[in-house]
Protein backbone atom coordinates (compact mmCIF):
# COMPACT_ATOMS: atom_id res chain seq x y z
CA UNK A 1 0.00 0.00 0.00
CA UNK A 2 0.63 3.46 -0.31
CA UNK A 3 1.40 5.72 2.83
CA UNK A 4 -1.19 8.33 1.39
CA UNK A 5 -3.77 6.31 -0.34
CA UNK A 6 -6.21 4.09 0.84
CA UNK A 7 -4.86 1.31 -1.36
CA UNK A 8 -4.25 -1.71 0.36
CA UNK A 9 -5.47 -4.68 -2.20
CA UNK A 10 -3.54 -3.23 -5.71
CA UNK A 11 -0.51 -5.91 -5.65
CA UNK A 12 -2.58 -8.78 -4.45
CA UNK A 13 -5.04 -7.93 -7.00
CA UNK A 14 -2.39 -8.04 -9.58
CA UNK A 15 -1.35 -11.26 -8.35
CA UNK A 16 -4.64 -12.77 -8.33
CA UNK A 17 -5.57 -11.72 -11.67
CA UNK A 18 -2.89 -13.51 -12.87
CA UNK A 19 -3.44 -16.96 -10.94
CA UNK A 20 -7.38 -16.97 -10.74
CA UNK A 21 -9.09 -14.82 -13.72
CA UNK A 22 -6.83 -15.66 -16.74
CA UNK A 23 -6.65 -19.13 -18.89
CA UNK A 24 -4.04 -20.97 -17.97
CA UNK A 25 -2.09 -20.82 -21.44
CA UNK A 26 -2.28 -16.93 -20.57
CA UNK A 27 -0.79 -17.27 -17.22
CA UNK A 28 2.44 -19.78 -19.01
CA UNK A 29 2.91 -17.15 -21.54
CA UNK A 30 2.94 -13.84 -19.79
CA UNK A 31 0.58 -10.99 -18.96
CA UNK A 32 1.38 -8.04 -21.02
CA UNK A 33 1.58 -4.99 -19.35
CA UNK A 34 -1.12 -3.01 -20.89
CA UNK A 35 -3.78 -6.06 -20.08
CA UNK A 36 -2.37 -5.16 -16.39
CA UNK A 37 -3.19 -1.48 -16.13
CA UNK A 38 -6.28 -1.89 -18.37
CA UNK A 39 -7.67 -4.51 -15.49
CA UNK A 40 -6.73 -2.58 -12.56
CA UNK A 41 -8.61 0.59 -14.20
CA UNK A 42 -11.77 -0.77 -13.52
CA UNK A 43 -11.36 -0.60 -9.93
CA UNK A 44 -10.02 3.01 -10.33
CA UNK A 45 -6.27 2.40 -9.40
CA UNK A 46 -4.35 4.94 -11.10
CA UNK A 47 -1.92 3.92 -14.09
CA UNK A 48 1.00 5.56 -12.09
CA UNK A 49 0.05 3.31 -8.74
CA UNK A 50 -0.13 0.22 -11.17
CA UNK A 51 3.16 0.69 -13.09
CA UNK A 52 4.84 0.79 -9.34
CA UNK A 53 3.01 -2.36 -7.96
CA UNK A 54 3.92 -4.32 -10.67
CA UNK A 55 7.62 -2.65 -10.77
CA UNK A 56 7.51 -3.60 -6.98
CA UNK A 57 6.09 -6.94 -7.20
CA UNK A 58 9.23 -8.02 -9.60
CA UNK A 59 11.51 -6.35 -7.54
CA UNK A 60 10.33 -8.59 -4.45
CA UNK A 61 10.52 -11.83 -6.80
CA UNK A 62 6.38 -12.24 -6.63
CA UNK A 63 6.24 -11.69 -10.58
CA UNK A 64 8.46 -12.45 -13.29
CA UNK A 65 9.07 -11.00 -15.95
CA UNK A 66 9.24 -13.09 -19.04
CA UNK A 67 11.74 -10.40 -20.60
CA UNK A 68 14.22 -10.27 -17.85
CA UNK A 69 16.64 -13.33 -16.03
CA UNK A 70 15.12 -14.28 -13.13
CA UNK A 71 18.34 -14.22 -10.89
CA UNK A 72 17.91 -11.96 -7.97
CA UNK A 73 21.36 -9.35 -9.72
CA UNK A 74 18.80 -8.57 -12.54
CA UNK A 75 15.39 -8.12 -10.53
CA UNK A 76 16.16 -6.36 -7.51
CA UNK A 77 17.15 -3.40 -10.10
CA UNK A 78 14.46 -4.21 -11.93
CA UNK A 79 12.32 -0.77 -14.07
CA UNK A 80 9.25 -1.41 -15.62
CA UNK A 81 8.86 -1.18 -19.52
CA UNK A 82 6.00 -0.48 -21.70
CA UNK A 83 6.87 -3.84 -23.92
CA UNK A 84 6.85 -6.23 -20.92
CA UNK A 85 4.82 -9.21 -19.88
CA UNK A 86 4.65 -11.04 -16.73
CA UNK A 87 3.68 -14.52 -14.54
CA UNK A 88 3.27 -15.04 -10.79
CA UNK A 89 6.69 -16.71 -9.28
CA UNK A 90 5.96 -20.02 -7.33
CA UNK A 91 6.98 -17.63 -4.29
CA UNK A 92 3.65 -15.89 -5.10
CA UNK A 93 1.86 -19.09 -4.83
CA UNK A 94 3.19 -19.80 -1.61
CA UNK A 95 2.49 -16.36 0.04
CA UNK A 96 -1.01 -16.76 -1.26
CA UNK A 97 -2.11 -19.85 -0.85
CA UNK A 98 -0.19 -20.55 3.12
CA UNK A 99 1.35 -17.41 4.43
CA UNK A 100 -0.91 -14.21 3.61
CA UNK A 101 -4.00 -15.36 6.11
CA UNK A 102 -1.56 -16.60 8.87
CA UNK A 103 -1.66 -15.06 12.20
CA UNK A 104 1.99 -14.75 12.50
CA UNK A 105 2.49 -13.20 9.18
CA UNK A 106 -0.37 -10.66 9.82
CA UNK A 107 1.14 -9.63 13.32
CA UNK A 108 3.94 -9.00 11.64
CA UNK A 109 3.23 -7.33 8.34
CA UNK A 110 1.51 -4.60 10.84
CA UNK A 111 5.18 -2.99 11.52
CA UNK A 112 4.83 -2.07 7.53
CA UNK A 113 1.47 -1.52 7.31
CA UNK A 114 0.23 2.13 6.59
CA UNK A 115 -2.92 2.69 9.24
CA UNK A 116 -5.11 5.71 8.26
CA UNK A 117 -6.83 5.42 11.52
CA UNK A 118 -5.08 7.29 14.72
CA UNK A 119 -7.32 4.65 17.07
CA UNK A 120 -6.28 1.24 15.08
CA UNK A 121 -2.04 2.42 15.33
CA UNK A 122 -2.43 3.13 19.00
CA UNK A 123 -4.11 -0.44 19.50
CA UNK A 124 -1.73 -2.32 17.47
CA UNK A 125 1.45 -0.11 18.89
CA UNK A 126 -0.01 -0.90 22.59
CA UNK A 127 -0.32 -4.30 21.48
CA UNK A 128 3.45 -4.49 20.18
CA UNK A 129 4.83 -3.03 23.29
CA UNK A 130 3.19 -5.97 25.35
CA UNK A 131 4.98 -8.17 22.72
CA UNK A 132 8.34 -7.02 23.45
CA UNK A 133 7.97 -6.79 27.11
CA UNK A 134 7.90 -10.37 27.08
CA UNK A 135 10.06 -11.53 23.80
CA UNK A 136 12.86 -8.65 24.44
CA UNK A 137 16.14 -8.94 22.54
CA UNK A 138 15.75 -12.97 21.83
CA UNK A 139 16.43 -14.42 18.55
CA UNK A 140 12.91 -14.98 17.04
CA UNK A 141 13.01 -18.48 16.87
CA UNK A 142 9.55 -20.97 17.78
CA UNK A 143 8.83 -19.80 21.10
CA UNK A 144 9.08 -16.14 19.98
CA UNK A 145 6.58 -17.10 17.00
CA UNK A 146 4.27 -18.65 19.45
CA UNK A 147 4.04 -15.26 21.77
CA UNK A 148 3.50 -13.15 18.83
CA UNK A 149 0.42 -15.27 18.01
CA UNK A 150 -0.63 -15.55 21.22
CA UNK A 151 -0.79 -11.50 21.37
CA UNK A 152 -3.57 -9.37 19.50
CA UNK A 153 -1.10 -8.30 17.00
CA UNK A 154 -3.11 -10.46 14.10
CA UNK A 155 -6.46 -9.56 14.79
CA UNK A 156 -6.03 -5.90 14.89
CA UNK A 157 -4.42 -5.96 11.52
CA UNK A 158 -6.93 -8.52 10.40
CA UNK A 159 -9.94 -6.50 11.26
CA UNK A 160 -8.66 -2.95 9.93
CA UNK A 161 -7.80 -5.02 6.40
CA UNK A 162 -11.30 -6.21 6.42
CA UNK A 163 -12.90 -2.62 7.16
CA UNK A 164 -10.21 -1.19 3.96
CA UNK A 165 -11.67 -4.01 1.59
CA UNK A 166 -15.19 -2.46 2.12
CA UNK A 167 -14.24 0.75 1.29
CA UNK A 168 -11.87 -0.61 -1.99
CA UNK A 169 -14.38 -3.09 -2.98
CA UNK A 170 -15.38 -2.76 -6.58
CA UNK A 171 -18.92 -1.49 -7.48
CA UNK A 172 -21.36 -4.72 -7.79
CA UNK A 173 -22.35 -3.85 -11.50
CA UNK A 174 -18.47 -5.06 -12.31
CA UNK A 175 -18.39 -8.25 -11.21
CA UNK A 176 -19.97 -9.81 -14.54
CA UNK A 177 -18.25 -6.99 -16.65
CA UNK A 178 -15.95 -10.13 -17.38
CA UNK A 179 -15.22 -13.57 -16.48
CA UNK A 180 -11.53 -12.63 -15.36
CA UNK A 181 -12.92 -9.95 -13.26
CA UNK A 182 -15.18 -11.24 -11.21
CA UNK A 183 -12.87 -15.02 -10.68
CA UNK A 184 -10.18 -12.35 -9.71
CA UNK A 185 -12.56 -10.86 -6.75
CA UNK A 186 -14.15 -14.04 -6.17
CA UNK A 187 -10.76 -14.88 -4.86
CA UNK A 188 -10.21 -11.86 -3.01
CA UNK A 189 -13.45 -12.78 -1.44
CA UNK A 190 -12.11 -16.05 -0.16
CA UNK A 191 -8.84 -14.68 1.30
CA UNK A 192 -10.99 -11.84 3.39
CA UNK A 193 -13.21 -14.90 4.25
CA UNK A 194 -10.20 -16.06 6.23
CA UNK A 195 -9.49 -13.00 7.60
CA UNK A 196 -12.84 -12.57 9.01
CA UNK A 197 -12.67 -16.39 10.53
CA UNK A 198 -9.20 -15.33 12.41
CA UNK A 199 -10.96 -12.18 14.11
CA UNK A 200 -14.19 -14.27 14.78
CA UNK A 201 -12.29 -17.52 16.05
CA UNK A 202 -9.09 -16.86 16.17
CA UNK A 203 -6.24 -19.71 16.22
CA UNK A 204 -8.51 -23.22 16.35
CA UNK A 205 -6.31 -26.03 16.89
CA UNK A 206 -6.82 -26.94 13.14
CA UNK A 207 -5.38 -24.09 12.12
CA UNK A 208 -1.92 -24.56 13.76
CA UNK A 209 -1.85 -28.56 12.49
CA UNK A 210 0.40 -28.53 9.35
CA UNK A 211 -0.52 -31.52 7.05
CA UNK A 212 1.99 -33.18 4.65
CA UNK A 213 4.73 -31.23 2.77
CA UNK A 214 3.15 -31.49 -1.25
CA UNK A 215 4.76 -30.18 -4.21
CA UNK A 216 2.13 -27.54 -5.46
CA UNK A 217 1.77 -27.39 -9.58
CA UNK A 218 2.34 -23.84 -11.12
CA UNK A 219 1.43 -25.20 -14.80
CA UNK A 220 -0.67 -28.32 -15.94
CA UNK A 221 1.15 -30.99 -16.34
CA UNK A 222 3.43 -30.81 -13.45
CA UNK A 223 1.76 -33.05 -10.91
CA UNK A 224 -1.39 -32.00 -9.79
CA UNK A 225 -2.25 -33.72 -6.51
CA UNK A 226 -4.60 -36.19 -6.63
CA UNK A 227 -7.72 -36.63 -4.48
CA UNK A 228 -8.77 -39.75 -2.47
CA UNK A 229 -12.07 -41.20 -3.44
CA UNK A 230 -13.36 -40.42 -0.02
CA UNK A 231 -13.52 -36.62 -1.16
CA UNK A 232 -15.89 -37.40 -4.09
CA UNK A 233 -18.38 -39.71 -3.29
CA UNK A 234 -17.00 -42.78 -3.45
CA UNK A 235 -15.75 -41.92 -7.13
CA UNK A 236 -12.59 -42.95 -7.80
CA UNK A 237 -10.29 -39.83 -9.25
CA UNK A 238 -7.47 -41.66 -11.69
CA UNK A 239 -3.78 -40.70 -10.04
CA UNK A 240 -2.72 -39.57 -13.13
CA UNK A 241 -5.94 -37.61 -14.17
CA UNK A 242 -3.80 -34.67 -15.36
CA UNK A 243 -2.26 -36.69 -17.65
CA UNK A 244 -5.23 -38.00 -19.20
CA UNK A 245 -6.62 -36.96 -23.02
CA UNK A 246 -9.13 -37.18 -25.12
CA UNK A 247 -8.02 -36.46 -28.75
CA UNK A 248 -5.53 -34.16 -26.94
CA UNK A 249 -8.29 -32.31 -24.77
CA UNK A 250 -7.46 -31.93 -21.46
CA UNK A 251 -10.66 -30.57 -20.50
CA UNK A 252 -12.58 -33.68 -21.88
CA UNK A 253 -11.66 -36.11 -19.89
CA UNK A 254 -12.81 -33.85 -16.99
CA UNK A 255 -16.05 -33.53 -18.13
CA UNK A 256 -16.52 -37.43 -18.40
CA UNK A 257 -15.54 -38.10 -15.08
CA UNK A 258 -17.88 -34.69 -13.69
CA UNK A 259 -20.80 -35.95 -15.63
CA UNK A 260 -20.45 -39.75 -14.25
CA UNK A 261 -20.26 -38.28 -10.51
CA UNK A 262 -23.15 -36.19 -11.14
CA UNK A 263 -24.90 -39.22 -12.33
CA UNK A 264 -24.14 -40.94 -9.43
CA UNK A 265 -25.88 -38.28 -7.19
CA UNK A 266 -28.80 -38.45 -9.35
CA UNK A 267 -28.37 -35.91 -11.79
CA UNK A 268 -28.70 -37.31 -15.44
CA UNK A 269 -28.34 -33.96 -16.96
CA UNK A 270 -26.33 -30.85 -16.15
CA UNK A 271 -25.96 -27.33 -17.45
CA UNK A 272 -21.88 -26.28 -18.22
CA UNK A 273 -22.13 -24.03 -14.85
CA UNK A 274 -23.20 -27.34 -12.91
CA UNK A 275 -20.35 -29.35 -14.59
CA UNK A 276 -17.54 -26.54 -13.39
CA UNK A 277 -18.44 -26.85 -10.02
CA UNK A 278 -18.18 -30.35 -9.84
CA UNK A 279 -14.41 -30.29 -11.93
CA UNK A 280 -13.64 -27.26 -9.73
CA UNK A 281 -14.45 -28.38 -6.47
CA UNK A 282 -13.03 -32.24 -6.92
CA UNK A 283 -10.45 -32.57 -9.81
CA UNK A 284 -8.22 -29.41 -9.91
CA UNK A 285 -5.90 -27.28 -7.64
CA UNK A 286 -6.93 -23.57 -6.71
CA UNK A 287 -4.59 -22.86 -9.52
CA UNK A 288 -6.08 -24.86 -12.28
CA UNK A 289 -9.80 -23.72 -11.87
CA UNK A 290 -12.01 -23.87 -15.23
CA UNK A 291 -14.29 -21.34 -16.15
CA UNK A 292 -17.66 -22.03 -17.06
CA UNK A 293 -17.41 -20.46 -20.51
CA UNK A 294 -14.69 -22.29 -21.03
CA UNK A 295 -16.17 -25.52 -20.27
CA UNK A 296 -19.21 -24.91 -21.88
CA UNK A 297 -17.24 -23.65 -25.30
CA UNK A 298 -15.42 -27.24 -24.70
CA UNK A 299 -19.13 -29.73 -24.53
CA UNK A 300 -20.03 -27.70 -28.08
CA UNK A 301 -16.22 -28.31 -29.53
CA UNK A 302 -16.33 -31.18 -32.42
CA UNK A 303 -14.14 -32.89 -30.49
CA UNK A 304 -16.28 -33.68 -27.58
CA UNK A 305 -19.94 -33.70 -29.74
CA UNK A 306 -17.89 -37.13 -31.46
CA UNK A 307 -17.58 -38.90 -28.46
CA UNK A 308 -19.98 -41.56 -27.77
CA UNK A 309 -20.47 -41.01 -23.79
CA UNK A 310 -22.03 -37.48 -24.37
CA UNK A 311 -25.35 -36.90 -25.58
CA UNK A 312 -26.95 -33.05 -24.97
CA UNK A 313 -30.46 -32.08 -25.31
CA UNK A 314 -31.96 -28.72 -25.95
CA UNK A 315 -34.17 -27.34 -23.36
CA UNK A 316 -35.02 -23.90 -25.30
CA UNK A 317 -33.18 -21.86 -27.88
CA UNK A 318 -30.32 -20.80 -25.72
CA UNK A 319 -30.34 -23.43 -22.78
CA UNK A 320 -28.65 -26.72 -23.66
CA UNK A 321 -28.11 -29.61 -20.96
CA UNK A 322 -25.43 -32.58 -20.83
CA UNK A 323 -25.21 -36.03 -20.03
CA UNK A 324 -24.30 -39.66 -20.55
CA UNK A 325 -25.23 -41.97 -22.78
CA UNK A 326 -26.52 -45.84 -22.16
CA UNK A 327 -23.45 -47.19 -22.87
CA UNK A 328 -20.68 -44.71 -21.45
CA UNK A 329 -18.74 -47.23 -19.27
CA UNK A 330 -17.53 -49.14 -22.05
CA UNK A 331 -15.96 -45.36 -22.82
CA UNK A 332 -14.72 -45.08 -19.26
CA UNK A 333 -12.68 -48.17 -19.28
CA UNK A 334 -10.81 -47.10 -22.24
CA UNK A 335 -10.56 -43.44 -21.18
CA UNK A 336 -9.24 -44.23 -17.71
CA UNK A 337 -7.95 -47.46 -17.96
CA UNK A 338 -10.15 -48.79 -14.17
CA UNK A 339 -13.59 -50.27 -13.92
CA UNK A 340 -15.93 -48.33 -14.53
CA UNK A 341 -18.44 -46.66 -10.86
CA UNK A 342 -21.77 -49.19 -10.55
CA UNK A 343 -24.10 -46.15 -11.08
Amino acid sequence: PYPNYQCYFLKLRVLLFMLYGLPEHQTRSGTSLDRILSFTALHGYQSSWTRRAVQDLVQQRFLECIEVPTEEEYTKQYSISEGHSYRPSPLAIIVIDHIATEAAYLSLVGNSLPFHSPSVIESYERALTEVYQVVGKQAIEREAIDLITEASLYKIVSKYLVSMYDSERPPVNLLNYAPEFGSTEKALEGMIGKLQKLIADPLMPDDKRLGPATQLALFPGNGRLSQSSSSTSELMVPDNMAEIRIERSEIAPLIFWALVYLKQSGRDFASGVEITTVINENLVDDHHKKAPNNVSRALRSSTLRSQGWLVSKQLSPRKRVFGLSHNWKKYWDAVFEIPAPDV
